[in-house]
């Protein structure tokens, strides 16, 4: 939950600067959502670790935000890219 809510707070400060009522203004905000959390190993691991333990549904349920469903997306991928597929 601890994750989820650092992810809510992160795609609400980054919604003053996409236009989230578009899917390019979504991917957008989604690659720059990505990039934060790639370059903080620490949120990283504990997103990481959290879907592991939980369900990817269950996870996107812990976010209200129109781009949602475009980062989670982004974060399953992530993840199977490193080798460690989410069950």
């Amino acid at each position: 939950a601890d994750a989820a809510q650092e992810i809510q707070a992160l795609l609400e400060q980054l919604d003053k600067s996409y236009d989230i009522n578009t899917n390019t203004g979504k991917m957008a905000l989604t690659l720059e959502a990505m990039e934060h959390i790639e370059n903080n190993p620490t949120l990283a691991k504990r997103i990481l670790s959290a879907l592991a333990t939980g369900s990817v549904k269950a996870f996107e349920q812990f976010l209200n935000h129109p781009a949602a469903s475009f980062v989670v997306g982004a974060l399953e991928d992530w993840e199977k890219t490193k080798g460690h597929p989410i069950t």
